[in-house]
């Protein structure tokens, strides 16, 4: 009886294996990663379900190897890059999975043409956004922070942040002359 069971083990797992190699259960997911100008990621790790990983190479391009059919969540991640979280409904070997995602700068260029526009809420998104992609906070990302916070109407939360970045050796004029103005005008404006 312990032979028949374990012979009959080995047929399976015998199946198993031929139905993954002829591609009839299991399929490789190729993709691409690029950033918001269309430059390609590299080094963005990209996760599928609980036991599927690999890394972009240099030209942004991955392969998810013997994944099953059926749906994952698609999960991404890279230093200075927006995180990615999505769903992937695989159902042949022809799929091609395309993700754009903005680097910290860029989240910063929108967050700047935002504040340009007076569209604060927007401007807000994309700098809380930015602050997700790093491990620190960067001057010209806490400069944006402090633009927001004046444009708010919250001068003392903006000069708090300016003083913040000149305490860590960032010497730069716009944020001294800014810092000055709001200083020098205090009680000027409302709170």
């Amino acid at each position: 009886m312990k032979k028949a069971f374990s012979f009959f083990c080995a047929i399976i797992l015998c199946i198993s294996c031929k139905t993954a190699e002829f591609g009839t259960q299991c399929i490789d997911v190729n993709g691409m990663v690029y950033d918001f100008v269309n430059r390609p990621v590299s080094g963005y790790e990209i996760f599928a379900g609980e036991n599927h990983k690999t890394i972009t190479d240099i030209t942004g391009r991955f392969t998810l190897m013997n994944l099953p059919k059926g749906l994952y969540q698609i999960i991404g991640r890279c230093d200075n890059y927006e995180s990615y979280s999505g769903i992937l409904d695989l159902k042949d070997k022809k799929q091609i999975v395309y993700i754009r995602i903005p680097t910290s700068s860029q989240l910063l260029d929108l967050a700047d043409k935002s504040l340009t526009e007076n569209r604060l809420e927007d401007a807000e998104s994309y700098i809380t956004r930015a602050e997700k992609t790093g491990r620190h906070i960067t001057a010209e990302l806490a400069f944006y922070s402090a633009v927001l916070l004046f444009r708010k109407n919250n001068n003392t939360g903006a000069i708090e942040v300016l003083k913040y970045i000149l305490s860590t050796g960032v010497d730069d004029s716009y944020v001294k002359n800014f810092l000055n103005v709001l200083e020098k005008n205090k009680g000027n404006f409302n709170e």
